[in-house]
């Protein structure tokens, strides 16, 4: 699945504020709930395959 640009945006800001090394606020924490999309991992078929053979 594609994102659309606005998605991908969003997506990438929500990986940013995981990535930071300080807490976040209430706020951020739902932003990235919100807009953290896993079918933007290019890995996420072969992380469900090593998951299949563990």
């Amino acid at each position: 699945m594609r994102l659309i640009r606005e998605q991908a945006r969003d997506h990438q800001a929500a990986m940013n504020l995981v990535t930071s090394d300080r807490a976040l606020t209430m706020k951020e924490r739902e932003f990235v709930l919100d807009h953290y999309q896993p079918s933007a991992s290019t890995t996420q078929a072969l992380d469900c395959a090593l998951r299949l053979q563990g």
